[in-house]
């Protein structure tokens, strides 16, 4: 069962990280809460949330599992872009809080420093979060959604060549991932390069149809067209993928 699991879900590099339990029902629970988080919806983050919880109730020392229930509180967070049912004050303290341990303690863990990043980042700290993404990126140089978080803070830093190099560098290693699809995607959107967004738009609703980010992306295309009624359908798809999200209610609302 745990091997499959490993199989399914897990990278090499992420089975090797994934060892430090004793418990095999923590390690479970682990990739299950792995594979719910990967969706990003407010329903599949919480319930990853949960799925945390219960592997640190097994081994309150299980680091991975403290480090993605940081990522929760983080994808929880209100913030612009977010999931948005946690003041992001809060969530960024939580984080923090599993964040720190770990980071004494795990210091190989690619996980915790890019994590550690992001929360930086969630308090508009891109500068200081920036040597977090390379120090995970320099223990596994593989890890696109590290490539991905350090691609959002130069972009708000306005470093675009930068930032622009090291989205390329997360799709050449992993062009599937939804993260790095949508925010391809995004980008050329914001390019001005529409039907080019649209299609990696497509292959996220191919590759990941469960996920609201396909919508997301067509209703914001939508509406820079001024085709208002497209807008409302793209959002309500979004929404019915994940009933749960205020931010998605609040967009198909205004």
């Amino acid at each position: 069962m745990i091997n499959l699991l490993k199989d399914k879900y897990l990278t090499p590099v992420e089975v090797k990280i994934t060892s430090k339990t004793g418990s095999s029902l923590a390690l479970v629970l682990y990739l299950q809460a792995r594979d719910s988080l990967r969706l990003r919806t407010t329903e599949s983050v919480t319930q990853a949330k949960k799925l945390f919880e219960q592997s640190l109730a097994l081994d309150s020392e299980y680091a991975n599992a403290k480090v993605g229930l940081a990522q929760t509180f983080l994808l929880l967070a209100k913030n612009a872009g977010s999931l948005g049912v946690i003041d992001t004050d809060i969530a960024t303290r939580l984080a923090r809080q599993n964040l720190t341990t770990v980071m004494s303690r795990y210091p190989e863990l690619p996980d915790v420093h890019a994590t550690m990043g992001r929360t930086l980042a969630f308090e508009l700290e891109h500068e200081k979060a920036l040597p977090f993404y390379d120090q995970a990126i320099l223990l596994n140089p593989n890890y696109a959604t590290a490539y991905i978080w350090k691609y959002i803070s130069l972009k708000a830093l306005q470093k675009k060549q930068a930032a622009y190099e090291t989205l390329q560098k997360a799709y050449e290693l992993d062009p599937a991932y939804l993260l790095v699809l949508y925010n391809y995607g995004r980008y050329q959107y914001e390019l001005g390069n529409t039907e080019e967004a649209r299609k990696l738009y497509g292959e996220i609703l191919e590759l990941h149809p469960e996920s609201p980010l396909t919508h997301r992306g067509l209703a914001e295309i939508a509406f820079s067209q001024g085709n208002f009624v497209e807008t409302a359908i793209q959002w309500k798809k979004a929404l019915e993928k994940s009933p749960q999200s205020k931010s998605y209610r609040t967009s198909l609302i205004n």
